[in-house]
């Protein structure tokens, strides 16, 4: 069994530095210390206050990081598209081998009706 928890300091600090802020500036945003905010990246148990304040400052939602495999509407609707795609295309095929088979009840009853005379 793979251990798939979700480590919200680890995020959290890794967004800090590709927007490239500091633990102190989002310490004073969010209303903590520079040495509290500090501790917060440290710890991976945060509160649902904490990840809803840092979330804010950082303008991502924590909490989407507990919601497995999430459907993107986007994805759903190309999925479905192809779906649409690939059930005309079978229709197509179908209708082709109604035509085929209609053909060939066709030339059974010809040969049955040359082999009466």
């Amino acid at each position: 069994m793979e251990n798939t928890e979700v480590k919200v300091n680890e995020i959290a600090k890794q967004l800090l530095f590709e927007l490239h802020l500091t633990a102190a500036e989002m310490g004073r945003t969010i209303g903590l210390s520079s040495d509290a905010s500090y501790k917060l990246l440290k710890r991976s148990d945060w509160k649902i206050s904490e990840m809803k304040a840092v979330g804010d400052y950082v303008d991502t939602n924590f909490f989407e990081l507990f919601v497995p495999n999430k459907a993107n509407a986007a994805d759903v609707s190309a999925k479905l598209k192809a779906k649409e795609e690939e059930l005309n295309a079978m229709k197509q095929k179908m209708e082709l081998m109604e035509q085929e088979n209609k053909y060939l009840k066709e030339l059974v009853e010809m040969a049955k009706m040359k082999l009466k005379h």
